[in-house]
């Protein structure tokens, strides 16, 4: 996928789920409708209704101060190609939840063990990539 589609097709915004939570939130324009504005509902990746609020919106200000969503994230890394090993590191820097493990399943169309045994599958790709360059990097420095 080209780069100059693959940054038009996805958008991020913060926006408050039904409980009012805000977060950075990753949508996709071919399921909204182009990006959303301050107050009009859209469905962010991870399957989510959200809405930008006017009082936190990235485009209101510039500035976004709501954690990611984890699930989002995770997603959007794997729709645009990261290696099992990249989503492993990336995934380890969240702390998953159970309603997370859950809503990321939704996502994929998996249950919630399923969804488990595929975080354990990325994370211990993550393991093995990263105990490799260990490894390169230790050879390297002993000059082999």
């Amino acid at each position: 996928m080209p780069e100059r589609f693959l940054w038009s097709q996805y958008f991020w915004e913060q926006a408050r789920d039904a409980n009012g939570v805000a977060r950075r939130h990753l949508g996709d324009t071919t399921r909204n409708n182009g990006a959303p504005t301050v107050g009009s509902p859209f469905v962010a990746l991870c399957g989510i209704d959200v809405t930008p609020h006017p009082e936190d919106t990235d485009t209101a200000r510039g500035t976004c101060f709501a954690p990611a969503c984890m699930v989002c994230t995770t997603l959007f890394a794997r729709a645009t190609g990261w290696s099992a090993g990249a989503i492993g590191n990336l995934i380890q820097t969240f702390q998953w939840t159970n309603n997370d493990v859950r809503q990321l399943g939704l996502a994929l169309g998996m249950t919630a063990s399923q969804t488990r045994r595929q975080i354990e599958q990325w994370t211990q790709e993550a393991d093995k990539v990263n105990k490799a360059r260990h490894t390169a990097k230790q050879q390297k420095a002993a000059g082999r």
